[in-house]
């Protein structure tokens, strides 16, 4: 299983609406399919809390241009 930190609203395991900070192409791509393997969406926030609370376990990948800022 692939879980994605999405940077926007999730509903039903989907981004609900494409996000102003990324290129477009998140609601309507199918994310099984193209990682041949289950996939959950939550938004990014809600996955980065659930970590933090110690409750998860993650090992992550990926790019976030604001974590650059200072």
């Amino acid at each position: 299983m692939i879980s994605i930190g999405y940077p926007g609203r999730v509903l039903s395991n989907r981004p609900v609406v494409e996000p102003h900070n990324h290129a477009k192409g998140w609601v309507r791509f199918d994310f099984e399919a193209a990682f041949k393997c289950p996939v959950k969406i939550i938004n990014d926030a809600a996955m980065q809390a659930w970590v933090a609370t110690g409750t998860g376990r993650c090992s992550s990948w990926g790019s976030a241009p604001g974590w650059a800022r200072p």
